[in-house]
């Protein structure tokens, strides 16, 4: 081992520079703080005397260009000494502190933990890499030089603050640890890593504030926070400085979703650089106080489809409001806001309405998107990208956020007044993509009126029913589909007829209603609406009206008497709101499908209407409670008394859940059975089954529990109270319902790790008496 201890005050008197190669670096200052940086580049530390104090100067050059430059750079003034070691040394420490980590954090538990605590070369354990040492030979283990750590992929999940065994892992130079369970506070000494370029602590549960110097970091270019619990003001002097450092693009930075207070401080909003940055800053779990909040446009000049110049802030003066709308051809909810915005827009230009589009292209060429405007008619002008870094080259990052479509309203002023990211009084609205549709509602109101709207003229067909299949096995259970939001000219086009067999493919593809399809009778009842659109003051046949939809759907004379009524409104596209279900105290339902035909079908008729199933995920705002006492009894009374909720549960213990049976049986241990928490739209208190299923984020089927209660519901219902349910029937039965779930969930497995997900269902609403008693009322 080399060591060297320089006297610092003694070396300051003579100009002497100190260079240093494959070496790491420990400068311990007179606050006790242990700052290590990596000098495995040339590099210089310059004693020098300011004003009677010592100040070490370290500049860091690397060969560019065929001359050397200087390519960072940073004065310390508190250095109590320097001490150089050498790889040798250090990469025992590291081994010794990564075993550390390794056991702190219950490594035998990580879903990839490859090499680690082995013989094998640190960059080969599984989420570190780095720099090879390149004096290491045949029978020496070289050092990582530089190293990048990446936990996100181990899926680290045992709860514990960042240990501090990190600092001795040596000049690191990327730190990813997403959603690693870590707690407690951001600890001080990540600033003393003066070799980190990447923090990102994304997705834990951090509390506290940033420490000030972390920001201060020299090579910085990475620098994300987002979904922790942060908390307090907002850190002022951390964001400017990651304004000010050009190394940082807006898509690098993101301190947002956390619980930050207060208003934004004036020197953020003035800052040159707040227009591309103010997503990831002002978007919080708890809003901001944004009364005074002023947010700029983006102002950049580009050119349209057709080759042409367009300037934004050109357009900005020319226009009483700018839209500016990301869309995509190939994104069904683009679609159906264009439906929308087309006639909407057509009425408004005159009044000094403009709309720019942003295409964001991922396959299709500027030919396909002129293709597509032809055809569809769209009357505005758009730019098309291929990906987001032509975006941020244009100097804008808010049309990275969120998915699409978004919209963004801007003044004359060139300020956003209004946009789909939040609401006025900045709540998080990225996760409830249906928000945007209010820009109508604030044009109108500040624009005036204006006729856009196609009326319908032709009630004759109004309440005609259709029969869409016939029971053949067992008594039947009655299925009614009322249409919503079909004007006279949809339904002689047969927009109605092929939507509502669409939603007969779609209800039945799953199981086990697919194995028991044939046991149910189906309806449709047409409704002829006044108004297609769902924006302004249109109107339509139901509009939520429960006794509306309970009314249509009594005019099936051929309905089973004294039997539940099961209504499903089905609206004429995917872009209206929150799809919800209304579950009556006799096993009645009607649940509204306000996306159109889709798999939230299901989970609202399937799932709550006729399964009598509870929500499994965790409702937007209850990310950090736990289910009140007032709900636990709620959720037994609904069970003991209606046996509703068979799929979550306030107990934990797996020998006393509902669906202990499942989680002994062998034969079911592929669906990952267990106790997951998080249930009853709460973040804890509350138990699922598992990991997902179709009552949590609709994208794969029903699991275990769920099957067998509905097959339970149907056959007892289809073949009267003579039936006798018996566990090992239903086993045998379910093969198909077992293999769909167990090939959904391999194939969900697959995707990426963290999804932004649009909250596409609401909570179900619950109502004493029969269907018969909410008909009675409006």
């Amino acid at each position: 081992m080399r060591k060297r201890k320089l006297l610092l005050y003694f070396l300051a008197l003579f100009p002497l520079v100190l260079v240093a190669q494959n070496q790491h670096v420990s400068i311990l200052q007179t606050t006790g703080d242990s700052i290590q940086y990596d000098l495995a580049w040339t590099s210089g530390l310059k004693p020098e005397v300011k004003d009677g104090k010592v100040v070490w100067n370290f500049k860091e050059n690397k060969y560019l260009d065929g001359d050397w430059k200087v390519i960072t750079s940073f004065s310390l003034d508190n250095v109590k000494s320097i001490d150089f070691k050498t790889f040798e040394y250090d990469e025992k420490v590291v081994r010794k502190a990564l075993k550390e980590f390794y056991e702190e954090k219950k490594g035998d538990t990580w879903r990839r933990k490859d090499n680690w605590c082995s013989d094998e070369p640190i960059w080969l354990w599984y989420g570190l890499n780095g720099h090879v040492d390149p004096y290491g030979h045949e029978n020496h283990v070289p050092w990582v030089e530089t190293m990048w750590l990446n936990c996100t992929p181990n899926n680290i999940s045992t709860p514990g603050p960042i240990p501090d065994c990190l600092q001795k892992w040596g000049p690191i130079r990327s730190l990813n640890m997403v959603s690693s369970a870590f707690t407690g506070e951001i600890p001080e000494y990540l600033a003393n890593i003066y070799s980190l370029q990447l923090i990102s602590l994304d997705g834990n549960n951090l509390t506290g504030t940033i420490p000030p110097r972390l920001s201060k970091l020299p090579h910085l270019g990475t620098f994300t926070f987002y979904g922790n619990k942060l908390s307090g003001p907002l850190p002022e002097s951390v964001i400017l400085d990651c304004m000010n450092n050009k190394e940082i693009p807006p898509s690098n930075f993101d301190v947002s979703n956390n619980y930050f207070s207060g208003k934004v401080p004036a020197s953020i909003q003035n800052h040159p650089r707040f227009m591309d940055f103010w997503p990831n800053i002002v978007i919080q779990n708890t809003p901001l106080d944004i009364s005074d909040l002023v947010i700029p446009a983006p102002d950049f000049t580009t050119l349209d489809v057709y080759g042409n110049t367009l300037s934004l802030p050109e357009i900005y003066k020319k226009n009483k409001y700018t839209l500016l709308y990301k869309w995509g051809l190939w994104c069904s909810y683009s679609e159906g806001f264009n439906k929308i915005l087309i006639p909407f827009y057509k009425a408004y230009k005159e009044k000094g309405f403009e709309v720019v589009g942003i295409h964001y292209d991922l396959s299709y060429s500027d030919d396909g998107l002129l293709d597509y405007m032809t055809t569809h008619e769209i009357p505005w002008n758009n730019t098309i990208y291929k990906d987001w870094g032509e975006l941020r080259e244009c100097g804008t990052q808010i049309f990275k956020i969120g998915g699409v479509p978004q919209v963004f309203l801007v003044d004359q002023n060139g300020h956003i007044v209004f946009n789909s990211l939040m609401d006025d009084e900045g709540n998080n609205q990225i996760p409830n993509g249906y928000y945007r549709e209010n820009v109508f509602k604030y044009i109108e109101d500040n624009l005036g009126p204006a006729d856009y709207l196609y009326t319908s003229t032709d009630y004759s067909k109004d309440g005609e029913v259709t029969v869409l299949q016939t029971a053949t096995q067992g008594t039947g259970i009655d299925l009614v589909f009322v249409g919503e939001g079909f004007t006279d000219k949809a339904i002689e086009e047969g927009d109605f007829e092929r939507r509502m067999e669409q939603a007969l493919r779609v209800f039945f593809s799953y199981e086990p209603y697919k194995s028991l399809r044939d046991r149910f009778n189906v309806y449709a009842v047409k409704t002829v609406s006044p108004n297609a659109e769902f924006i302004g003051n249109a109107k339509h046949a139901i509009d939520e009206d429960i006794s509306k939809a309970l009314e249509y759907a009594s005019k099936v004379t051929t309905l089973i008497p004294n039997r539940p009524m099961r209504v499903n409104v089905i609206y004429n596209n995917d872009s209206h709101g929150r799809s919800h279900c209304t579950m009556m105290a006799d096993n009645s339902y009607v649940c509204f499908s306000m996306d159109g035909v889709s798999d939230v079908l299901v989970h609202e008729a399937g799932g709550h209407g006729i399964g009598h199933f509870f929500d499994e995920y965790v409702e937007p705002g209850n990310e950090e409670l736990s289910l009140p006492e007032e709900k636990k009894e709620e959720l037994e009374n609904f069970w003991t008394t209606l046996g509703w909720g068979a799929n979550v549960d306030w107990r934990s213990a797996p020998t006393e859940v509902k669906w202990a049976k499942f989680i002994n049986d062998e034969r079911y241990a592929d669906e990952g059975i267990g106790v997951y928490e998080g249930a009853y739209l709460y973040a804890s208190g509350a138990y699922r089954a598992t990991e997902n299923s179709m009552m949590r984020y609709n994208d794969v089927p029903f699991n275990a529990p769920c099957r067998e209660e509905i097959y339970k519901l149907v056959m007892k219902e289809s073949e009267g109270e003579s039936w006798i349910y018996n566990y090992e029937d239903f086993v045998a039965f379910d093969e198909y319902g077992h293999n769909q779930y167990v090939q959904a969930i391999i194939s969900a497995s697959r995707r990426a790790s963290v999804v932004e997900r649009e909250y596409r269902t609401a909570p179900p609403v619950f109502l004493n008496g029969t269907w018969r008693d909410a008909l009675k009322k409006k």
